[in-house]
């Protein structure tokens, strides 16, 4: 019988180690889940202001927001234009 509960012993063991990195990485998503962004979406409008371009748009909670390109990104967009916004609502 000793052999027995030796052998139940080293399995359930190895079993551990082998479930304990799975299961950490799925509690660490599910605490940046949790406490992670919460994005919304939002139509906005591309704007050229002459020394800056970016997209404004509009959320109920926070009014009017707007975010500005980095220097050569947004080049393809025409002043005017829709554009799909996804944010940080926090």
């Amino acid at each position: 019988m000793p052999n027995v509960l030796d052998a139940v012993g080293l399995i359930t063991e190895v079993l551990t180690w082998v479930v304990l990195g799975p299961g950490l990485l799925l509690l660490a998503g599910g605490v940046v889940r949790l406490a992670g962004a919460r994005w919304c979406s939002a139509d906005g409008v591309a704007f050229v202001d002459g020394r800056r371009r970016g997209v404004r748009w509009f959320d109920h909670k926070h009014g009017f927001l707007e975010g500005v390109f980095a220097a050569g990104d947004g080049a393809d967009l025409a002043a005017g234009a829709d554009v799909p916004v996804f944010y940080d609502a926090r």
